[in-house]
């Protein structure tokens, strides 16, 4: 067998068309020979929508565990300091790990969750193409806020750790897009539905 290809550094070169191609029709010709139906572009795309979907559910269920520490954290200053002089999101031992619990690692999360959420929805065509493309937009203000991290720890600030863009504006949207999908969800559901469940 021939060695792969290797690239700057001996790392192995990223395949080529003709190689991903071929990789796709023994695929095919595999599951033809098993009896099993052939790979069609839609049974690809529905094959991938379904990985986007695991993608969501893995991000958010880090991100919710990523949040109650975070909010663990903001209590354990405020239990050790009962008379309010520390501010629990910049005093304390772990404000800065609480700053980026908030900020960054949510921004990222997030942003991972609504990018699969986002190529799910447009893909799968499980909701209004609508609902997809703010995903998407929403994704990418989340990912703009990353390094804010970088830019200092003044709340005042718009762009730092925890400056009120990297926590009201990207929080605002995600609820403004939870709230769309949830009426897109809504109006989907067929009102005979909605009886029979009531």
């Amino acid at each position: 067998m021939p060695r792969a290809p290797r690239g700057p550094g001996g790392s192995a070169a990223p395949p080529d068309l003709a190689t991903v191609a071929d990789l796709l029709w023994r695929v095919d010709a595999e599951r033809t020979a098993e009896g099993r139906p052939r790979l069609t572009p839609r049974r690809i795309v529905a094959a991938a929508a379904a990985a986007a979907v695991a993608v969501v559910d893995t991000a958010g269920l880090a991100y919710v565990t990523v949040t109650p520490v975070a909010a663990s954290v903001e209590a354990g200053i405020v239990l050790e300091n009962p008379g309010g002089r520390l501010d629990p999101a910049v005093d304390g031992p772990l404000a800065h790990a609480n700053m980026l619990m908030h900020g960054s690692a949510a921004r990222l999360l997030t942003a991972v969750l609504l990018t699969a959420a986002g190529y799910a929805i447009l893909r799968a065509g499980v909701l209004p193409r609508w609902t997809g493309y703010p995903a998407c937009a929403i994704a990418a203000v989340h990912l703009a806020f990353v390094p804010s991290l970088f830019f200092g720890t003044d709340a005042a600030c718009f762009y730092s750790a925890v400056g009120w863009g990297n926590t009201a504006l990207t929080a605002a949207l995600l609820v403004y897009w939870a709230f769309a999908v949830g009426i897109a969800l809504l109006r989907r559901t067929p009102r005979a539905g909605l009886r029979a469940a009531a």
